[in-house]
């Protein structure tokens, strides 16, 4: 989106576009003051008069949500700005923000997406491009799972991360027990814990996903089964059943976890579309 805004689009901007609006506009370390960014994002031209809260009263609003919401999500903090005034000695407090250190952490590599910043339908829907076929109880708790964490609500956000990475495996482990109905009496009954250690042992991985001829993308497979497959099931468990130690997960934890699963579904949901028989 250029700048400046033109009034349809200040008019029809939403907060989530906003939101990605001013993340761009931050650098990092840059201290900026907010009557600034207003102009910035509003004015036509150098001409232009200062942006009005009267006439501009929508925006102005919107505007402020956003960033009140990237200060929230831990993004955004107040500065103490302040100059002199011009021909006396006196000082006054220029409303100002800067970037904190989780500024530079928030990108999904692949797809430029940001879980603190973008809106979690639309990261949802990114992951649909890439899994056609994508479980719709995974992507419910997906989504759950990033709005609880958007809204700083990790132990909650973990809950539902392991549900969705849970239904994964569930169906995986459908699809392998109609293609190798001798894998399905084995695991019929197991746990969740004993399934991905029954599909990622040596043996077993290799007579399920052999056919893959892949060896990079059957390896990714392997890895996520005997790796993020645990900690998202762990995470969950630990949260969903509290001992007498307060559980302690972390934005930063769960931010990479929720990143960590997008690949984690591409991969096991290709491997699930192997394994189906084609028509």
């Amino acid at each position: 989106m250029k700048l400046p805004l033109t009034e349809e689009q200040k008019r029809s901007i939403t907060i989530p576009e906003l939101l990605r609006l001013i993340f761009r506009l931050q650098k990092r370390d840059e201290i900026i003051h907010l009557p600034g960014l207003l102009e910035k994002l509003s004015a036509e031209n150098e001409k232009s008069k200062p942006i009005n809260e009267q006439s501009d009263k929508k925006f102005f609003l919107k505007f402020y949500e956003a960033i009140a919401l990237l200060k929230r999500r831990g993004l955004l903090m107040d500065v103490l700005d302040v100059m002199a005034r011009p021909g006396d000695h006196l000082y006054h407090h220029i409303p100002s923000i800067g970037s904190t250190s989780l500024w530079e952490k928030s990108f999904l590599n692949d797809d430029g997406m940001i879980i603190l910043i973008d809106d979690a339908q639309e990261i949802v829907e990114a992951l649909k491009e890439e899994v056609l076929e994508l479980d719709p109880v995974v992507e419910q708790y997906y989504l759950e799972s990033l709005r609880a964490c958007q809204e700083g609500f990790y132990i909650s956000s973990a809950i539902c991360l392991g549900a969705a990475s849970e239904r994964t495996v569930d169906c995986l482990v459908e699809t392998v027990a109609d293609r190798y109905p001798d894998h399905d009496n084995r695991m019929k009954g197991k746990s969740i814990s004993a399934q991905i250690d029954y599909l990622s042992r040596k043996d077993n991985f290799r007579q399920i996903f052999g056919f893959i001829e892949d060896s990079l993308f059957r390896g990714e497979v392997k890895d996520k089964l005997s790796g993020i497959a645990h900690i998202y099931r762990r995470n969950r468990n630990e949260a969903g059943h509290p001992g007498p130690i307060p559980i302690d997960i972390t934005r930063d934890e769960q931010e990479c976890y929720l990143n960590s699963f997008r690949r984690y579904a591409i991969a096991i949901f290709r491997a699930i579309s192997m394994l189906k028989p084609t028509l």
